[in-house]
């Protein structure tokens, strides 16, 4: 037990105190503060969020205005600034998620996790090969919360391999999956009907991912929270 206690001491500390974006706590009265604010996200992934939310947000903007603007010409005109508005929104979120991506498996690496099947590099770099990226948005999360386990907080052991990941994380792929596909269809079938349905979809996806990051990023900052309390040598 004295060297395990040395190696938490130092090694266990040192992934703590370089974890990245949370800056975990240093002392039990942090861990109690912070301990009460564990719904919310980082940073960057409530950027991505709330800009990919907003992207979305504007298509239904495009629906109201499809329901309410009889002008031709006035429906060309404000459906084609929303449309530019959307995909500013759109680009800003994907990049905003990228980084996210590329921080949650960095935290995962600095918490000293062994077996990983990712690098920060691949989380991001992955995402621009056909047929990957159709799972590998998930396959980043999910083995990012599986690697996020508090109990497992200073387990130099491949045990987290063998753990679950949230069924949100794969309910919000398939939305998300399925938001494209509506979205390829709709290319070559025009229906109001078919349109108004991928909005649906790609709203429920969005909302989704939200809770996603939020839960994900909680579950870090407490493996991170945890990884330090037993960095700590026991008063013996």
């Amino acid at each position: 037990m004295g060297g395990l206690r040395e190696r938490f001491s130092s090694a266990g500390k040192a992934r703590a105190m370089s974890f990245d974006p949370y800056q975990p706590p240093q002392s039990e009265t942090q861990a109690s503060a912070q301990s009460r604010n564990d719904g919310g996200g980082s940073r960057v992934g409530t950027l991505a969020a709330a800009l990919l939310g907003a992207g979305v947000g504007t298509q239904l903007i495009e629906v109201a205005v499809w329901l309410t603007v009889s002008d031709p010409d006035m429906f060309d005109d404000v459906t084609s600034t929303v449309r530019t508005v959307a995909t500013v929104l759109r680009l800003s979120g994907i990049v905003a998620f990228l980084i996210w991506s590329h921080r949650i498996i960095s935290n995962v690496i600095g918490f000293g996790v062994r077996g990983l099947r990712y690098t920060p590099g691949a989380a991001v770099g992955y995402w621009f090969f056909p047929g990957i990226n159709l799972v590998h948005g998930y396959r980043v999360v999910a083995e990012a919360w599986r690697a996020s386990d508090p109990e497992d907080a200073g387990d130099d052991s491949h045990r987290w391999i063998s753990r679950r990941a949230d069924n949100l994380i794969l309910h919000w792929w398939l939305a998300y999956m399925a938001s494209r596909i509506v979205a390829l269809v709709g290319r070559y079938d025009a229906r109001p009907a078919l349109w108004i349905t991928g909005v649906v979809v790609e709203v429920v996806a969005v909302v989704l991912m939200a809770i996603v990051i939020r839960r994900l990023d909680a579950r870090q900052r407490a493996y991170a929270r945890e990884l330090l309390v037993r960095s700590r040598p026991s008063a013996a």
